[in-house]
């Protein structure tokens, strides 16, 4: 992907934002943008702006969203945000309205940049605001900044050096593999009853399963968790209370999560409950 300009912003020679601040940076985009595509076809382009008010996209001079204006641009493919000086706070205003100006747009958003200073907090920190970026659909997250060694970046304060405890983090977002689950116990076909029915499933993920549910639907039932499987040398097991259904066939799968959030289905089996 490309960046057609780190922090893009119109001010004046003396520091304040030009009053047409936002549509010098559209008629930047629309020019610039399309040369870059007569060009490069085949990558996708972004402004790079920092979204945390800067001049052109602060939202708060004209009638109509400046953000939404300048990334409306037919050549801008996603929408960027910088997330700065909100270290304790998961969605920052800011990020929350250009997001759902990004969404108007029907275009993918980004967090290009995450600075949080070093501290015993950090790791935390930046999950809480990867979960919240995730949840609200936020499509990349990139913390800012990695510092290899002897490498000095920017502002110190803000670099991820090796062994930083702040990666474990950061591998958890990054995943985005879903796990794998097979159902094992109860077969195809069975006929269950009683208040202990034995479930069991198996379940894999390239990092780690962290939970493994049994859901159950037919009858009046669209999808109810019945139970949730405790990991064994056997497979994630559970029993469940099947007199609390009526008699009749029903469907039964098991889903598994990850530490990311990713989920996997397996394929339903039929069963009957005959209490």
């Amino acid at each position: 992907m490309w960046m057609l300009m780190n922090e893009a912003e119109d001010k004046t020679s003396s520091g304040t934002c030009s009053t047409t601040a936002e549509m010098t940076l559209r008629s930047f985009v629309d020019d610039v943008g399309a040369l870059v595509k007569s060009i490069d076809p085949n990558h996708l382009l972004t402004l790079g702006t920092t979204g945390m008010g800067a001049c052109g996209t602060r939202d708060i001079t004209q009638s109509y969203r400046e953000y939404q204006m300048v990334y409306a641009s037919p050549y801008l493919d996603v929408c960027e945000y910088h997330d700065y000086n909100q270290q304790t706070n998961p969605m920052p205003a800011n990020l929350s309205g250009d997001l759902s100006d990004c969404n108007a747009l029907n275009k993918p958003m980004i967090v290009g940049e995450s600075g949080i200073f070093q501290g015993s907090n950090r790791p935390s920190l930046f999950d809480a605001k990867m979960s919240a970026a995730r949840s609200a659909g936020v499509s990349g997250y990139l913390p800012w900044d990695y510092a290899a060694a002897g490498e000095t970046l920017g502002t110190e304060s803000y670099n991820i050096r090796d062994n930083d405890p702040v990666f474990p983090v950061l591998a958890k977002y990054g995943d985005m593999t879903p796990p794998q689950t097979s159902l094992l116990i109860p077969s195809a076909g069975a006929t269950v009853s009683g208040s202990q029915v034995l479930l069991d499933a198996s379940a894999s993920d390239n990092i780690g399963v962290t939970k493994v549910e049994f859901h159950l639907s037919g009858n009046g039932i669209s999808d109810q968790i019945i139970a949730t499987g405790t990991p064994t040398l056997y497979g994630w097991l559970a029993q469940w209370n099947s007199t609390i259904v009526g008699n009749g066939s029903y469907n039964v799968w098991s889903v598994a999560y990850d530490a990311a959030g990713d989920s996997g289905r397996s394929s339903p089996i039929s069963l009957t409950v005959s209490n």
